[in-house]
C-alpha cells in the first residue's frame, strides 16, 4: 500500500496548480474568478449561499466575494489545506491581475468593462467530491448566479475545478454537477482499489479495518470509505485510511494526525508522464510519481 502511494512535495504541487491555471487563463475571454475550496456551514446540512442576497424578492445578490479561509468555530487556530491553496491563488493575482481575481464578488461579476467570465474552484485534491460539490452548491443557491447561468449562452459565464489530483469517484461527482464544471488535474489519485487486484485489495482493507481506531466519525479507510493513497507535503487528506494518521494501542501512523512535518524531506520525485491526465487539447505540465523511502514506523523502498 505504501509503495502504491503518491507523495507530492511543496514544490511540484504549486508549480503544477499554477501552471494549470495559467493553462485556463489563455483559453478564455475576459479574467478568471479564482475560489479556494473549504468547508462551508452549516455541516450535515445544505450549504449557505456563497454570496449575500435579500430574503424577499427581488434577490438581486450584492457584496464582496466569499473569505478564502475561515477556520473552524470550535478549532480557530488551525487552518488546513486551504491555508497553502490560498497563499498560491493571492500570488496568482497580484502577479496577473489582468488575468486573475482573487474571490470576486457579485458587485465585480457584474462589471462590464472588465468581464470575468470563469469561476474555478482550487483545491489539492477531489477525494470524495463532497466539499467541492457543496461549494459549488453554494454558488446554485445565490439567485443571481443563477440568472447569470441561464443566459451563459450570450454572457459566456463557465465554471471549472482545478485541482492537482482527483479520484475516480470524486472527478465524476463534481463534474455531474448542475453547473457542468470543467475538472482539471495534474494526476488521477490512486486508492486501493484502483492500484491493486480485488484479492490484494481486499487484504489491504483488512489491515487497515483491524489496526484503525475503533472510534470516530471517519471510517478505515477514510472519509467515506475512499481508501485515496496520496500526501501533500501540507498534509494528508482524511481521505486516506486511518491507520495512515491516527494512533491506536496497537498502531503508530506513518502521518501522525494528517501531518507530513516529520517525512516531507524525503518525498522524492520522478516524473511519469504516462500517469499525466490531459485534455483533448491543450498540453499539461507533467505530473509525478513519488518514490517512497520513509523508516516511521515500518520500512518500505521502491
Amino acid at each position: 500500500m505504501l509503495q502504491a502511494m503518491r507523495l507530492v512535495s511543496r514544490d511540484q504541487f504549486s508549480e503544477s496548480i499554477r501552471t494549470r491555471l495559467l493553462q485556463v487563463s489563455e483559453k478564455v475571454g475576459g479574467r478568471v474568478g479564482l475560489y479556494v475550496e473549504r468547508e462551508l456551514p452549516p455541516k450535515n446540512h445544505p450549504p449557505e449561499p456563497l454570496f449575500l442576497q435579500p430574503d424577499i424578492p427581488p434577490r438581486r445578490a450584492y457584496g464582496p466575494g466569499p473569505d478564502p479561509i475561515r477556520p473552524d468555530a470550535g478549532k480557530p487556530a488551525e487552518v488546513g489545506s486551504e491555508g497553502i491553496v490560498a497563499q498560491l491563488v493571492s500570488e496568482l493575482c497580484l502577479e496577473f491581475p489582468k488575468k486573475f481575481v482573487n474571490h470576486p464578488g457579485p458587485d465585480q461579476l457584474r462589471k462590464k468593462k472588465k468581464p470575468i467570465n470563469n469561476l474555478i474552484l482550487v483545491t489539492d485534491l477531489i477525494g470524495s467530491g463532497e466539499r467541492a460539490e457543496r461549494y459549488l452548491d453554494a454558488f446554485w443557491s445565490v439567485c443571481s448566479v443563477k440568472s447569470w447561468w441561464s443566459g451563459r449562452i450570450s454572457n459566456g459565464l463557465s465554471f471549472g475545478v482545478v485541482g492537482y489530483s482527483a479520484t475516480p469517484a470524486g472527478r465524476k461527482r463534481v463534474k455531474s454537477h448542475r453547473l457542468s464544471p470543467d475538472v482539471l488535474i495534474v494526476a488521477e489519485c490512486p486508492t486501493i482499489d484502483t492500484s491493486f487486484d480485488e484479492k490484494q485489495a481486499r487484504e489491504i482493507k483488512d489491515i487497515c479495518t483491524k489496526y484503525a481506531p475503533s472510534s470516530g466519525p471517519i471510517g478505515a479507510l477514510g472519509f467515506q470509505n475512499t481508501g485515496a493513497l496520496i500526501a501533500f507535503a501540507h498534509g494528508a487528506p482524511n481521505n486516506v485510511p486511518r491507520i495512515l494518521y491516527s494512533f491506536s494501542n496497537s498502531w503508530t501512523p506513518l502521518f501522525a494526525r494528517r501531518k507530513t512535518s516529520a517525512t516531507r524531506t524525503d518525498f522524492d520525485e520522478q516524473l511519469d508522464p504516462e500517469e499525466v491526465v490531459a485534455p483533448a487539447k491543450p498540453r499539461f505540465f507533467p505530473g509525478s510519481r513519488i518514490r517512497l523511502s520513509l523508516y516511521w514506523p515500518m520500512s518500505t523502498k521502491n
